[in-house]
């Protein structure tokens, strides 16, 4: 667990972003353990009460003391000629860390008077996360070393503390008058700690989950079966990543929709391996065969849906189907993995546009595409139940997947990960009619972290902006998440709302620099930390109407969300006028 944060910067702002060399000396702290308790930002008077300024960090250690820290970014410089330091007021770093010491000692022995108890002990030092000192220097810019954190010192502040403080006292008392000098008025975590944290819990249980793919690696083929937040997507990018570096595999990560595979095209560029694994969309795999053959894929209409469907689902299968037969050794991969599974059909449409049966449809076109065809390496994720209501659900079947991959190892995940348990708490209750089989692995017990409880909220079409600019903004002022960590969510391309068209909401960017927006359609497979569910009737509205395509594109909007959700219900719109397809 990571220290305790109260801060009085509203730390996610993105019109009043932290000070940098602040966020890392913060970063470094907050490695010491939830025994510490970190202050960060606090107001300093002298003996008469009147304000003197701002310092940076008071900490509080389970031993009973405190270290003051003043930070410095950049390098700190100082000019003989002159006499003056390369700060703001060109003082002396050491000066103001000792100007700011005093007054920070008086007010908490001040108060330990009053309160007949013992102050605690309080160190100091100025912090310079973007120097690194020499292990031989005592002196640095005519400071002396011994009163210095550099970057170095911020990376072993746990070992650096004890050296600091020799001492133990009665950390009860000393603790108290701390709090009440400098944690008075302020609650802690309300910063995007709290989200980290959680954030750091569901990343251990997903790390967790990995070990199964430890203990399947004998298998070349394998079929993963799990419902939404059961952790399919990550596993597909571990799973590719450990065929790339531990086999030495060129691997085909493939998924259907086009904003998945930006994400994992990101996710693998973390990495550092885009050069071992390719990713591409359904749409991206088609264009790129087409290529190889010395073809173009012509254009289409893009709002022109149906034909595009038509296109997409009945001709480009069949044409590719051809091509799979002409690429090339040296341009097949060792390896492919899919994620979204669900949405590559296993049969084939024939030209009147009907199922074609006895195939394993795309799949017949993914198997010449790596190295030992139908025998090779492959790793399937997929849920039936989340393959969209308007595409036609008989065109996948998972038993059809063994006509093509006849060694395939089935594996069943039933562990929900993505959500804190205010959050699956909230989806179990919902009940909606046929979502049973949907929500099945949600209704697991597992060891899901505390979070905040989704909220929902009721808005008619004209104060709908309003309602999520205010909603988000809250959000990142009060730290609990970033404005790239929000996505909004509306049910269709065709019910995408006017007002995202604007440069920003609220005063957050909108776009590649902030907030993110997508169809939920679009949105298959994607997560994150924060979303806002706009265009939808309320709740009871679905409910009642027992409309399957509306109760299926609002769970497979809300559960995106991985920490913060909040719905806006349109109390001016009925499910009969709710855009779905």
């Amino acid at each position: 667990m990571p220290a305790q944060l109260i801060s009085i910067h509203p730390l996610d702002d993105p019109a009043n972003p932290p000070n940098s060399a602040e966020a890392k000396v913060a970063d470094a702290l907050m490695a010491l353990g939830d025994d510490y308790v970190i202050r960060w930002g606090f107001y300093y008077a002298d003996k008469w009460g009147h304000n003197q300024g701002e310092g940076d960090f008071l900490v509080l250690g389970p031993d009973g003391n405190v270290l003051h820290i003043e930070v410095k970014g950049g390098p700190v410089t100082f000019d003989s000629r002159t006499g003056r330091y390369a700060t703001a007021d060109g003082g002396s770093p050491i000066e103001q860390r000792d100007k700011i010491w005093d007054q920070v000692v008086q007010a908490l022995n001040s108060h330990a008077k009053r309160t007949n108890c013992k102050g605690p002990f309080v160190h100091r030092v100025v912090a310079l996360p973007d120097v690194q000192i020499p292990a031989e220097q005592q002196i640095y810019e005519t400071m002396p070393r011994g009163g210095l954190l550099d970057a170095e010192d911020l990376k072993n502040i746990k070992s650096l503390w004890a050296k600091m403080f020799k001492q133990t006292y009665n950390v009860e008392e000393r603790k108290s008058v701390f709090l009440a000098v400098y944690g008075a008025g302020i609650k802690p975590g309300v910063t995007k700690v709290v989200l980290d944290e959680t954030e750091r819990m569901i990343e251990r249980y997903t790390l967790g989950s990995y070990s199964l793919l430890g203990a399947l690696e004998e298998n070349q083929q394998l079929l993963f079966r799990g419902g939404p937040g059961t952790g399919k997507t990550w596993m597909a990018i571990e799973q590719a990543k450990r065929w790339a570096t531990k086999e030495n595999c060129r691997v085909l990560l493939l998924t259907y929709n086009l904003k998945l595979a930006e994400m994992l095209g990101k996710a693998i560029a973390k990495l550092k391996l885009e050069f071992k694994v390719v990713v591409k969309s359904y749409e991206n795999l088609a264009g790129w065969m087409y290529v190889k053959c010395g073809e173009k894929m012509p254009d289409l209409d893009k709002l022109d849906r149906a034909a595009k469907t038509q296109f997409f689902e009945g001709e480009v299968p069949k044409k590719l189907l051809e091509i799979a037969t002409l690429i090339s050794d040296e341009d097949k991969f060792d390896a492919l993995v899919v994620d979204e599974g669900q949405d590559h059909n296993t049969t084939l449409l024939d030209a009147s546009g009907t199922a074609r049966g006895g195939t394993c449809g795309w799949w017949e076109i993914y198997a010449p595409l790596i190295k030992g065809g139908q025998s090779g390496r492959v790793a399937i994720f997929y849920d039936a139940n989340q393959r969209h209501c308007n595409r036609e659900k008989s065109l996948f079947d998972a038993a059809q997947l063994r006509k093509c991959f006849a060694g395939l190892v089935q594996v069943r995940l039933r562990q929900t990960m993505r959500y804190t348990r205010n959050l699956r708490d909230f989806f179990c209750r919902q009940n909606f009619p046929g979502s049973a089989e949907l929500l099945q692995d949600m209704r697991q017990e597992t060891g899901l972290p505390e979070g905040f409880d989704p909220v929902v909220s009721q808005a008619i079409k004209s104060d709908e902006k309003n309602k999520a600019g205010q909603v988000i903004g809250d959000w990142c002022k009060n730290g609990q998440c970033r404005a790239e960590d929000v996505l909004i969510l509306y049910p269709t391309t065709a019910a995408r709302p006017e007002w995202l068209n604007n440069e920003k909401l609220n005063g957050v960017p909108i776009g590649k620099a902030g907030i993110r927006e997508s169809s939920v359609h679009k949105a298959k497979g994607l997560e994150a930390v924060a979303v806002v569910l706009v265009g939808f009737p309320t709740i009871d509205k679905i409910k009642a109407s027992g409309d399957s395509t509306a109760i299926f594109t609002w769970l497979m909007g809300a559960t995106r969300v991985r920490q913060l959700l909040h719905i806006i219900e349109r109390t001016d719109l009925e499910v009969a006028a709710l855009k779905t397809s």
